[in-house]
């Protein structure tokens, strides 16, 4: 496994839709052979989610700025040699049912719908310890079906090639 590149029988997909398409083990290893930067791997991802989160409305809370701050600090982190885990500097998006601090953190349960996270769930600092950064908060659906605090949540695989 090394950098991502294009199938033999796709030479024509461009470099953006093969990073789109890579896996997050693919995408830490781009980063690490710095064959992409966290930034441009993360800029990627929000740029994906303000093309298809209106019609979807998967992602609540964008938390884009934490995401890029971090990416660069990642970037950062490498020119020094400095690898914070295997999938340092992916971007990972963190269930809004999980506390972010500074986030809302609602559960998708209406009574909640304030609720502003003081700290880092368990989950969360695991998750930040090896260095990735959170870039937004997908949607908890209640029961699966039209959420209370946020609207309707549509799955990506119902819409072609997101």
């Amino acid at each position: 496994m090394g950098t991502v590149t294009a199938p033999r029988a796709h030479h024509d997909v461009s470099r953006t839709d093969r990073l789109s398409i890579a896996s997050a083990s693919e995408h830490a290893i781009s980063v690490r052979e710095k064959a992409v930067s966290c930034r441009e791997l993360t800029e990627l991802y929000l740029g994906r989610i303000q093309k298809h989160n209106p019609s979807l409305h998967a992602i609540v809370i964008s938390n884009e700025a934490d995401a890029i701050r971090t990416a660069c600090e990642r970037d950062d982190d490498l020119t020094k040699d400095i690898v914070r885990g295997p999938l340092h500097g992916v971007p990972v998006t963190v269930k809004e049912a999980f506390d972010l601090t500074g986030l809302r953190t609602t559960v998708n349960f209406r009574p909640l719908r304030n609720n502003v996270a003081a700290s880092d769930a368990l989950i969360v600092n695991r998750l930040r310890r090896p260095a990735r950064s959170a870039s937004a908060r997908p949607t908890s659906p209640r029961c699966w079906a039209i959420t209370r605090v946020s609207g309707h949540s549509i799955r990506p695989r119902t819409i072609p090639m997101t």
